[in-house]
């Protein structure tokens, strides 16, 4: 995690804001589809402004000022068990009818609703070691999933549907993250990968025959002819490119159904390329070098 959280601080920031929507840190630089954690919960840790400071995880208490801790290490197993608990005690009769209690939008509502979202996932989030208070607490349980098996739970589906639900209690509103995304076939794009030749071809059959599954089967099927490095390659197209795109919400629709097909490894192929492929220091750019 320390490698690629070195690794995304030296991408240009407009290159780095991109991957960091791809991550389970969605959004902008600020994870999760647009609201870090940090941001949602009145800090500025895991996806929000911390990257500022040190890429990804905000690792030796180097993310913003202010930000949550470093990550807590434990595997994706563990992760995924907190994450369980934190959705049941987030989704309690007593926690949903104070969610829909609460007036006001954005951030009048964030500033109401996170406090409550502490105190009932308080109890769950001290089970697994991490002390309450602005600074920790469910933010910093929430980083700390993302950033178990060293890395490998952002890109771990159970970890992050849990996450984006925890940004919707918040924030009022389904997550970015979402837009464009059909839950049937996000289960197939994150099988893709290792499917065999006729299971794939049924999993595009059913891609081009369901209502916004079109960007699911084109990705499908230029994995199938150009090989499973394809969606690599088209990250880092989108990612490279997406300041000369017009229609925002499509290039956000394209990355969200993208990061369905990422497995954890992807993400690091990703970062390297962006990475091995912007200019060096100090070089003028192609097609001016011999300019005088």
């Amino acid at each position: 995690m320390a490698q690629m959280a070195e690794m995304m601080e030296k991408l240009p920031p407009d290159q780095r804001e991109q991957m960091m929507q791809m991550m389970a840190q969605k959004g902008g630089g600020k994870g999760m589809g647009g609201k870090g954690m940090g941001d949602m919960m009145g800090g500025k840790g895991m996806g929000g402004k911390g990257m500022e400071g040190k890429g990804m995880d905000g690792k030796g208490g180097k993310g913003g000022k202010g930000g949550p801790p470093p990550p807590k290490e434990m595997t994706v197993k563990k992760a995924r068990s907190m994450m369980k608990e934190l959705r049941a005690a987030l989704n309690s009769a007593s926690a949903l009818e104070a969610f829909a209690g609460v007036e006001g939008e954005g951030k009048e509502r964030v500033e109401k609703v996170a406090p409550m979202a502490e105190k009932f996932a308080q109890s769950v989030v001290e089970k697994y070691g991490f002390e309450s208070g602005p600074q920790g607490g469910l933010q910093h349980a929430v980083q700390s999933a993302v950033a178990s098996g060293e890395g490998d739970g952002q890109a771990d589906k159970k970890i992050r549907t849990v996450m984006e639900e925890i940004e919707e209690k918040i924030v009022g509103k389904p997550s970015k993250s979402l837009l464009g995304r059909v839950a049937a076939l996000d289960a197939l794009a994150e099988k893709f990968v290792s499917m065999d030749a006729a299971a794939r071809s049924a999993a595009i059959t059913e891609a081009e025959g369901t209502s916004g599954g079109e960007v699911y089967a084109t990705t499908m099927s230029g994995i199938v002819e150009k090989g499973d490095t394809h969606i690599v390659d088209a990250v880092v197209d989108l990612v490279k490119k997406r300041e000369q795109e017009d229609n925002k919400t499509d290039v956000q629709v394209r990355m969200n159904i993208f990061q369905e097909f990422l497995q954890a490894a992807d993400l690091k192929a990703v970062g390297e390329r962006l990475r091995a492929e912007q200019p060096a220091e100090g070089d003028a750019p192609a097609g001016h070098g011999d300019e005088l």
